[in-house]
């Protein structure tokens, strides 16, 4: 989800399971009403009409590339993602985008997910206890024909790592492949919630929710520069990735009041780097940020011990997004922190001041 392999949907694939029927064709009565053009994100815009919403969905990185045209509403239109007006049965591979459902109370809607053990939400778990949620797995390589005996209205998915699931797309399920990840901006990330928003019929819901997160995050912008050395990341197969300074985090550490040290770098992903150049960059760094799917520092220190060479790790100043997380691995920060980015820039404020009584997401590891 973290890293880039955007997928161009073929869109003369696409096209709505519900039956002809069920649309009405009105190519020119359709009249636009007006354009929702994003504040922060780029990969997206919403157009609507009198019958219909239209949303057109472009590469974040390259705005001339338009990856999708979706529509919704009981109107049929060539060469879009004709989506219908009823979308009672949804599989969300992906947690954000259970999350977003969660946040527009759809989650009744949700049928399917990549892994049970990825739900974080309460209310899910008890849906999956009764058997009302199942488990698809990846995108790549979904049980089409569990998908079919399902009846499912509509696959939302992530562009990252996703590859054309071509039995899918000749079944006539429309399918999103969601590009919120690589958004360089965590509200431009956030304001994916109006996709959604339009496509389930819960637009005011969507603005509004958007219009008061907004409001959290700028008035928790630090005016004060910290001076304060950090790292991110981990060593993952020899490479380790720090944030690229066009990276919603590198946004977050900015707005957060650190002077983050790859801020003139242009990557919206990451920077990869040797574990040899982080021991001569950091070593002497004051704090350790996001170190990978570990939860104390005994984890860290047994998967590599050179780990506990950096000042961050012997002063245990590491800190990981892992405060909410389940047992089996479930953890709300992929869930709901996509879309809390106010909360998220709260959390680094804290730790940055040294303190740590009211992080949500965040914890210390000890």
């Amino acid at each position: 989800m973290r890293f880039f392999c955007l997928v161009i949907l073929a869109l003369s694939l696409f096209s709505c399971n519900e039956s002809a029927d069920n649309f009405v064709q009105i190519p020119s009565v359709d009249t636009l009403i007006k354009t929702i053009r994003p504040k922060y994100a780029k990969g997206f815009i919403i157009e609507k009409y009198q019958h219909s919403n239209r949303i057109i969905q472009f590469n974040p990185v390259n705005l001339s590339d338009t990856i999708a045209v979706y529509r919704t509403g009981n109107i049929q239109y060539s060469n879009e993602i004709n989506i219908g007006k009823d979308i009672n049965k949804i599989i969300a591979l992906a947690s954000p985008y259970i999350g977003a459902l969660s946040i527009l109370n759809s989650k009744n809607k949700i049928v399917g997910v990549n892994q049970l053990s990825d739900v974080y939400s309460a209310k899910l778990r008890e849906k999956i206890e009764l058997g009302e949620i199942k488990e698809y797995g990846e995108y790549s390589a979904i049980n089409t024909e569990l998908v079919l005996s399902e009846n499912v209205d509509l696959i939302i998915t992530s562009s990252y790592g996703e590859s054309d699931r071509n039995e899918v797309l000749e079944t006539n399920i429309p399918v999103i492949k969601a590009t919120e990840w690589m958004e360089n901006h965590p509200l431009g990330r956030a304001e994916w919630i109006k996709v959604f928003g339009f496509l389930l019929g819960k637009e005011q819901e969507a603005i509004a929710y958007f219009n008061e997160i907004e409001s959290q995050y700028l008035k928790s912008i630090s005016s004060v520069k910290m001076d304060i050395s950090l790292f991110c990341g981990n060593d993952f197969k020899g490479v380790w990735y720090m944030p690229g300074g066009e990276s919603n985090v590198a946004q977050l550490l900015s707005d957060a009041g650190v002077d983050y040290f790859y801020k003139d770098n242009d990557d919206v992903g990451s920077v990869s780097l040797s574990f040899e150049n982080m021991v001569e960059k950091y070593l002497d760094a004051e704090i350790w940020l996001n170190p990978g799917p570990f939860t104390s520092l005994e984890e860290i220190k047994t998967s590599d011990k050179r780990y506990a060479n950096f000042k961050a790790f012997k002063d245990e100043k590491v800190y990981n997004y892992t405060a909410q997380v389940r047992e089996d691995g479930a953890n709300n920060f992929w869930e709901k922190g996509v879309f809390e980015p106010h909360v998220i820039l709260s959390d680094f404020k804290i730790i940055f001041n040294g303190t740590q009584d009211s992080l949500v997401y965040y914890k210390k590891l000890e």
